[in-house]
């Protein structure tokens, strides 16, 4: 599997449809062609070739782009808690 189609199915796993998976992962992949260019290029690389840690550092930020993604598009989404911090979770109790 490649990086993008793994971290998809961690999408997809909790709770979100492939679509939205998809748009999450377009976002993602948008943002970080604008920014630092962390990605480039490697997004369709086998994720098997990158130690464990990689999908760690990527999965935190992708989980960001989706709340984000979840706040925009469907805020009262049941699958909101699966991607919140014990941090976002504080911050959204006051």
């Amino acid at each position: 599997m490649t990086i993008r189609e793994t971290l998809k199915k961690r999408l997809c796993d909790n709770g979100l449809s492939d679509q939205q998976a998809q748009e999450v992962m377009d976002r993602e992949i948008e943002e970080d062609a604008e920014g630092q260019k962390l990605m480039a290029h490697r997004w369709n690389d086998r994720m098997e070739d990158y130690p464990a840690a990689m999908l760690n550092v990527l999965w935190f930020s992708v989980r960001r782009r989706t709340l984000q993604y979840i706040d925009e598009k469907c805020p009262k989404a049941w699958f909101r808690p699966m991607f919140e911090t014990q941090q976002t979770q504080e911050t959204q109790r006051g």
